[in-house]
């Protein structure tokens, strides 16, 4: 059951590339994010698999410059968010 879970997740995410590319009219670069995406290089293999269309040949930033894995540094961003409600709250008194 979790191997066709996780395959149904990257054939889930495929599809909605596909769409999107299909949409912008091509990629330039996809990128990676979150837990998912950042710290899984076998589910972003899986993803990429059947992509090579769109330049997609792997999951591996080394092996192909149109994958990008950025770190999404959710704390830091719930961190900026917290510090700006604060100060707008802080404002009204």
């Amino acid at each position: 059951r979790a191997r066709l879970a996780i395959e149904s997740c990257a054939q889930a995410v495929k599809k909605q590339i596909g769409a999107y590319a299909a949409e912008l009219g091509g990629l330039d670069r996809m990128r990676f994010t979150g837990g998912l995406g950042e710290h899984n290089a076998r589910m972003r293999d899986r993803i990429c698999e059947g992509l090579g269309f769109l330049g997609l040949t792997s999951g591996d930033p080394a092996q192909c410059p149109k994958v990008l894995v950025i770190p999404a540094e959710e704390e830091l961003q719930i961190a900026r968010i917290t510090a700006r409600l604060y100060t707008a709250a802080a404002r009204r008194g």
